[in-house]
């Protein structure tokens, strides 16, 4: 008996070759970091788009909260004949006050903002009263004051910006405690009112009135910082003589041509 034996040779396939299966690996881990990476992007670029549209939301609610603001500051401007344009002056004297106490941008913008709305009460005081040329009976001054407190319930539903309410609530209070509506003292006052205070002072001072004729520059200086109109924080008339060049520019700059309703 006679054994044959017989070699065969079998042409291998190329997924026999061992660079076929690194090369699958390869392909096999490019796909899976592939689709990793859009799903990571496209998750990424969702949350973008989200963050987009809420900045953007953001931003109109921003924008008509300012219309809103300017609004209204005209509008109690308007009804009040005798202080045209006082609460565009006042925010102007409150920034440059606010800048110098070293409130930073933000800051600044919430200030101006209150000092904008500051007189918001008087649009519920009736314009017999408001518009009256001849000097108060103390039942109309009684009235005249609950400005503040009107202008404090107003403002306490715009949640736009914080505290604003505190401008308008407290823009009479007086360091020493004789101001109204409650007598607050020192500073349990809240500065952003001080400020409003202080600017809202030397506005009336400088500014013409249907019952007097502007205080000149100098001579209002020396009445607030001599305690003639009230008693404001020592910290707070410190800044105002620094200032006192910026604010009589101010002053001469809006007697001119008036102040403008810009944020």
């Amino acid at each position: 008996q006679v054994e044959s034996t017989y070699q065969i040779i079998k042409k291998a396939e190329i997924y026999d070759n061992w660079w076929f299966m690194l090369y699958m690996v390869a392909v096999f881990a490019i796909a899976v970091t592939y689709l990793t990476w859009l799903v990571f992007h496209t998750q990424v670029q969702r949350t973008l788009n989200i963050q987009k549209r809420e900045l953007e939301l953001v931003k109109k609610q921003l924008e008509m909260g300012n219309e809103t603001v300017l609004t209204i500051a005209r509008t109690v401007d308007a009804k009040d004949v005798n202080t045209s344009q006082h609460s565009a002056r006042v925010a102007e004297y409150s920034v440059l006050i606010g800048k110098e106490l070293g409130f930073d941008e933000q800051k600044c913008s919430e200030l101006k903002r209150a000092a904008l709305l500051h007189d918001i009460g008087k649009i519920g005081i009736p314009d017999r009263i408001l518009n009256k040329p001849e000097r108060l009976t103390d039942e109309e001054y009684k009235e005249m004051k609950s400005h503040v407190v009107k202008g404090g319930e107003i403002l306490k539903s715009f949640t736009l910006i914080d505290n604003i309410e505190e401008g308008a609530l407290y823009h009479h209070e007086r360091y020493d405690g004789r101001g109204y509506p409650d007598g607050l003292k020192g500073e349990e006052i809240p500065i952003a009112a001080q400020i409003v205070s202080l600017a809202d002072v030397y506005d009336a001072l400088v500014s013409e009135r249907v019952y007097k004729k502007p205080f000149p520059l100098d001579k209002a200086f020396e009445m607030i910082l001599a305690g003639e109109c009230g008693a404001f924080s020592p910290k707070l008339l410190d800044c105002f003589k620094k200032v006192r060049g910026e604010f009589e520019a101010l002053a001469q700059q809006n007697s001119q041509g008036g102040a403008a309703y810009h944020l």
